[in-house]
């Protein structure tokens, strides 16, 4: 893990900053294996930016992160659980015109 910081950033806050970075990755990740890694990238990724905002670090602690991360996976859940039944609409409303065409021909309906 590399943090660039400025020669005027406060040294005792970096390293607590790595530090936090640490146990990110170590709560998320189980092995440091590549794999592992990959398959948890997207919520690694949301945890860092809880961790840092604009370059700036934010004052957060790990159950605040795991926290924000979980919340924002729900809303995740719920936007796929919204697209899946409005495609389950989409496909019951062209079946439903399917039929109607097959039984009307070419008659608008």
């Amino acid at each position: 893990m590399l943090l660039i910081t400025t020669k005027a950033s406060n040294i005792l806050e970096d390293f607590e900053t790595l530090r936090l970075f640490s146990q990110v990755i170590q709560e998320y990740c189980r092995s440091m294996e590549e794999s592992e890694i990959s398959d948890k990238a997207l919520n690694l990724i949301f945890a860092f930016d809880e961790i840092v905002a604009l370059g700036y670090q934010e004052n957060v602690n790990l159950a605040q992160i795991k926290a924000f991360v979980e919340m924002d996976s729900h809303g995740r859940k719920f936007i796929r659980q919204f697209d899946r039944l409005k495609r389950g609409n989409l496909k019951t409303r062209c079946e439903r015109k399917q039929r109607n065409f097959i039984d009307n021909g070419w008659k608008q309906t």
